[in-house]
């Protein structure tokens, strides 16, 4: 309701700016063109910028509580790099700085701290899954060989894993196996439960190949 109340006024204060641009028979008609459309500009930018202010009141909290998670989130960064260079076998402290990397968008330096995380657990799948998801991200949704590798090795401990099916089956999409990897989503996905996040994968994934 007020975001309406101030856009008629501006709406208003544009009319009462043009007006007499457009009734002066003095100003030739190139420079009159071009502060209308200076002018038509500014209102949009007004409007536009009174809108995430007064139209979505949810923005601004959400923008600080995320600026603030970010702010935890490299504090966490800073300290868990401290406690690996005192201690570099420091499981737990790798583990959480890969963690921290991927939420802050460092996917190859999430794909290294995890990397560690897979040697010193000895091959937990786990901590394996994890990095084979950073070396995904970090290619920019491409199932790389080396992510293939570590998908292979979860299960090998893990077969029903549904991550690793899901990728393993992207993958097959990459290498223009279409039939066999809609084959593998259609059973993967009749095996989820209602929920699944990976059955969201699946179905942005078809999507995307039956337009």
């Amino acid at each position: 309701m007020i975001y309406a109340v101030f856009t008629l006024l501006l709406l208003a204060a544009l009319a009462m700016l043009l007006a007499p641009v457009f009734k002066a028979d003095t100003i030739p008609e190139k420079q009159r063109r071009n502060f209308i459309l200076a002018v038509v500009a500014i209102f949009f930018i007004g409007a536009f910028a009174l809108y995430a202010v007064l139209g979505s009141p949810g923005i601004v909290p959400l923008l600080a509580a995320r600026n603030t998670e970010l702010a935890a989130l490299k504090e966490t960064i800073v300290r868990r790099s401290a406690e690996i260079k005192a201690n570099p076998k420091n499981l737990a402290a790798w583990v959480e700085l890969g963690q921290c990397f991927m939420e802050t968008g460092q996917f190859s330096a999430a794909a290294n701290a995890l990397k560690q995380s897979v040697v010193l657990s000895h091959g937990n799948p786990l901590f394996i899954m994890a990095y084979a998801q950073a070396l995904i991200f970090a290619a920019d949704g491409k199932i790389t060989d080396d992510a293939q590798k570590s998908l292979h090795m979860v299960l090998l401990q893990q077969p029903e894993n549904p991550e690793a099916r899901y990728y393993l089956a992207v993958r097959q999409l990459q290498d223009g196996h279409t039939q066999e990897a809609m084959k593998e989503m259609k059973e993967l996905y009749r095996s989820l439960p209602e929920g699944s996040p990976v059955k969201e994968m699946i179905d942005r994934e078809r999507g995307k190949n039956n337009p």
